[in-house]
Order: structure tokens, then sequence, then C-alpha cells
């Protein structure tokens, strides 16, 4: 991946439409992700899937969706970037995991969506989620960093050496 202005370039598989450039094709070159315009200020990729945070702090993803990790209300995979309900707006950090993807807003809280079998969705239960749900932590936390693995997510926080995980308890 390489961004330059308003352009996001993608290459490798593209099975799922993880490429976001139209189509599943895979692609030993790098071709165009088209973002309407919009310049890129973070990017991630999970196993199957790509997300971005806009310029607009809008949150946009594409690829395989099984578990709703696209955050999109459905199940359906997308080969072109798709704008996230309004909890996406107002996104300043994000990371994709294998299945699932979340987010840290400007006012401190972290959204996560997709699959939730072992509690990294972080909202209490074990439900898989496609569209974002809000975290459960205390409310004097704030987020600095976020990272989403395989079936575990953490956030480190402006505390010194204060972090937070949850998921599968095997990886944390």
């Amino acid at each position: 991946f390489n961004t330059s202005g308003d352009k996001l370039w993608c290459m490798g598989r593209g099975t799922y439409g993880q490429l976001g450039v139209g189509d599943n094709a895979h692609r030993d070159t790098p071709a165009i992700v088209n973002l309407s315009g919009k310049t890129v200020s973070k990017l991630t990729c999970g196993s199957s899937h790509t997300c971005i945070i806009d310029e607009d702090t809008l949150v946009r993803c594409w690829g395989y969706n099984g578990g709703g990790q696209l955050g999109n209300a459905n199940t359906s995979d997308t080969n072109t970037p798709t704008l996230l309900f309004s909890e996406g707006s107002g996104a300043v950090e994000i990371s994709g995991g294998t299945s699932h993807t979340c987010f840290t807003k400007i006012d401190s809280t972290v959204w996560c969506m997709g699959i939730n079998a072992q509690g990294q969705l972080g909202n209490g239960n074990n439900a898989d989620s496609t569209t974002p749900v809000p975290v459960n932590l205390p409310i004097s936390v704030t987020p600095v960093n976020l990272q989403a693995g395989y079936r575990f997510s953490c956030i480190s926080t402006n505390v010194i050496n204060q972090i937070y995980c949850w998921g599968s308890a095997g990886q944390l």
C-alpha cells in the first residue's frame, strides 16, 4: 500500500475484494482504489479486509465481511470502499483484526465490529456485530494506541504502563 495525496494503491490477493479496486482479481502491480477524492488519514488491513479513516474522520471498509467486520450492517463482501454508519464519524485510530475491526473516536470512545466469539469486540458478550458497538471501558480511560489481532483487541492509554485488552485469554 502506498498513499500519495488522495490516492491509495493496493496490490496482492483480491479474492474477497480486499484491494478495493472494484473487482476480486489478484494484482501483481499496484492499482488505484477509488476514494472519491478523499485523502487517507489512517489505513489498516485485517486478514482479508481493509479499512481507512479519511480526511473527514469517516471510516470506509472493503473486502471480506463474513463476520460483519466492515461494519456496514450486513455480511456481504464488497470490493469498493463502503462508508460506515454514523458511528464511524469522528474516528482517529483504526485497527483490523483477523475478523473484526476496532476504531477510536475523538471523544475517546472505542468501537468494534465483526466476529466476537472470544469477546474481541469488548462489549460484554460474545455476539457478533455487523455494526460498530461501544467497548466497555472505564469512563476515565483515554485511548492512545489501538491494536486488534487474532481474537483480541488492546489499547494503551494516556497513563504510563496502562493497557486494556479484551478477547481471547490465551493471547492477552
